[in-house]
């Protein structure tokens, strides 16, 4: 999701008016974003792997409850 001024604002809103995730737009009401992430890694690549997935699948598993 691309975030305009507005919707960074009802972000802020949100967050302190401690309004729950569940309240705000499904993933679905966000237009889509192509975009290309290039990762230059020093050092191991695997290990850098391990660290990302051990951030990535908690949080895939959140939002898939």
């Amino acid at each position: 999701m691309m975030h305009t001024g507005d919707s960074l604002a009802a972000e802020l809103q949100r967050v302190r008016e401690h309004r729950p995730v569940r309240e705000r737009p499904g993933a679905d009401a966000a237009p889509p974003v192509l975009s290309l992430f290039v990762i230059d890694v020093s050092g191991d690549a695997a290990a850098y792997v391990e660290r990302l997935r051990s951030v990535l699948v908690p949080a895939v598993r959140m939002l898939h409850g």
